[in-house]
């Protein structure tokens, strides 16, 4: 028996749909922070060092802002 055209497509449609619905029973697993960022950083100089301090903090502030916006 030969697959036609018309066969395939509905075959892989059916594929697709089972693997996202697969996907959606998957229990949720927390990945780890990537931690490859702050390595990189404690080589630098303290300018680096402080630099990043103040880009952290302003994210931190942004964070705090929009968490207490929404409570």
């Amino acid at each position: 028996m030969s697959s036609t055209k018309d066969e395939i497509a509905p075959r892989r449609i059916r594929e697709r749909l089972n693997e996202e619905a697969s996907l959606q029973r998957a229990p949720i697993t927390r990945e780890p922070w990537p931690v490859a960022s702050v390595v990189r950083y404690r080589r630098g100089s303290l300018r680096n060092m402080t630099k990043l301090a103040v880009i952290l903090t302003r994210e931190l502030v942004t964070i705090v802002v929009n968490i207490r916006a929404i409570s």
